[in-house]
């Protein structure tokens, strides 16, 4: 398909007031967001290449149709899916498989949908033609795999459930990537930012609200204000895993967010934000307020299911969690765990650096 004067060779996108996005355009900006997102992760090179292969089907003629003449639905996604388990990606071919529809099954052949049947119908020359990629693209003859590091003391489960996790994050990084990129295009601007504060300047807000506590004056301030100290000493430690054992009414919210702060803004930390996990709705309404309180409004982003989500538009969603700063408040449930399906939300790789 040749360019005519005005419309771009290949289309990606078609806005409502009549503006074409090129594919190349397209898919190379998605590449470079989606690797921004996966850096945190050790995992940049790859994001890029899922990136720019995950619309490679749209180079067909019969995508092309579609999307300037309205003609019929066509698989657009499965073409980069074959790309990228041809070269070993299996992460990747799950990836651009389900970046509109979500993550598909492994499967079988004769599994409508899945995975397996899919790149079945690839292998077997069942796809539209789309090799007119190569007149603008230079796609890698190789790309990285994901390799975690596993402790030793780790069986085949954990490190099974380790890359499915790794998968997932790439999942994330890709998805938001195409969204955001999308909605660009489609608006005419690009999703603002919510300013919010470092780490640093949120410990040193929240120390000098702890200020008023001391000296404590006797019975349980006094036990308050220790529990407090043992969270401060205990913040200087390496990255692990710590546990705080208090009684109702002892503090614990005030005393794991000065832990938090304290443990994510240390030198040499590379902490993004903190990521405050409590089991049910009622104590995330109760904590998330106090925090607001004492953080600021801005730097606190309250998910789960009861918050309102006009509100969670309006402090930025991707936007918000696609940079570094404030905390997340949210169902201990949920932490880590990227929804099965694409949604204008959450971009889960935010949660690596996380306290």
């Amino acid at each position: 398909m040749g360019a005519r004067e005005g419309i771009p060779s290949y289309v990606a996108h078609s806005a409502e007031d009549g503006r074409l996005e090129p594919l190349e355009a397209h898919l190379r900006e998605v590449s470079e967001m989606a690797a921004r997102f996966a850096e945190p992760l050790g995992m940049a090179e790859l994001a890029a290449d899922i990136g720019l292969m995950h619309d490679l089907g749209k180079y067909s003629d019969a995508f092309q149709d579609r999307v300037l003449r309205d003609g019929p639905k066509v698989d657009h996604s499965t073409a980069g899916a074959w790309e990228l388990s041809s070269r070993g990606s299996w992460e990747g071919a799950y990836c651009v498989t389900g970046h509109h529809a979500g993550l598909p099954d492994g499967g079988a052949v004769n599994e409508g949908g899945s995975l397996g049947d899919r790149l079945h119908r690839a292998a077997s020359g069942r796809l539209e033609d789309y090799s007119a990629y190569r007149s603008e693209l230079s796609v890698p003859e190789e790309v990285p795999h994901v390799s975690p590091t596993f402790p030793e003391a780790w069986g085949e489960k954990e490190q099974v459930f380790s890359c499915y996790f790794a998968a997932r994050m790439l999942f994330s990084c890709l998805v938001d990537a195409d969204y955001l990129c999308t909605e660009r295009f489609m608006t005419g601007r690009a999703r603002k930012t919510p300013a919010s504060d470092s780490l640093p300047v949120l410990r040193d807000r929240f120390e000098r609200r702890l200020e008023r506590f001391y000296p404590p004056s006797e019975g349980i301030n006094e036990v308050r204000c220790s529990v407090l100290d043992a969270c401060l000493d205990a913040s200087s430690l390496p990255a692990g895993v710590f546990s705080l054992t208090v009684p109702t009414g002892g503090g614990k919210t005030l005393a794991v967010t000065r832990f938090a702060l304290n443990h994510a803004a240390r030198p040499g930390a590379q902490m993004r934000r903190v990521i405050y996990a409590v089991p049910y709705t009622s104590i995330i309404e109760q904590n998330a307020a106090v925090l607001r309180e004492w953080l600021g409004p801005e730097n606190v982003l309250e998910h789960h299911a009861n918050f309102d989500f006009d509100s969670l538009l309006l402090l930025g969603d991707v936007g918000w969690n696609s940079r570094g700063g404030g905390l997340v408040v949210r169902v201990s449930g949920r932490v880590g765990l990227q929804r099965q399906r694409p949604r204008r939300a959450g971009n889960v790789a935010s949660l690596k650096k996380a306290a």
